[in-house]
């Protein structure tokens, strides 16, 4: 089954949510977020009738930062949650200053 996955990375966290693809419809199927990012990580995953699928801590003062967040994420969603395959991944973006805009300009203009 085709699913997709939502971001939103803040300055200490990432939101996550995976839809899967049933017919034409995208269905909500996990939610959670990795927080703490820096200080004291710490990830959860739980599916929309708030049942817990996945948690993990790494205690006070671990540096995990976004990339290993994401890392953990992925490998949780591919190793833990195998019955889907993941065919794409958004991201919500607030701010992405002027590079960010020349870039979408630019695909704008590449269509």
């Amino acid at each position: 089954m085709d699913a997709i996955a939502a971001l939103n990375a803040g300055s200490s966290s990432i939101k996550f949510s995976l839809f899967v693809l049933r017919g034409e419809t995208l269905e909500l199927t996990i939610q959670g977020q990795a927080e703490g990012l820096y200080t004291a990580p710490r990830f959860i995953a739980k599916d929309v009738s708030g049942r817990v699928l996945g948690e993990k801590s790494w205690g006070d003062g671990v540096s995990l930062g976004h990339d290993g967040a994401l890392d953990y994420l992925f490998t949780f969603l591919r190793d833990d949650i195998v019955r889907y395959r993941l065919v794409g991944v958004g991201h919500r973006v607030l701010y992405g200053g002027t590079d960010y805009t020349l870039q979408l300009h630019r695909l704008a203009l590449e269509k």
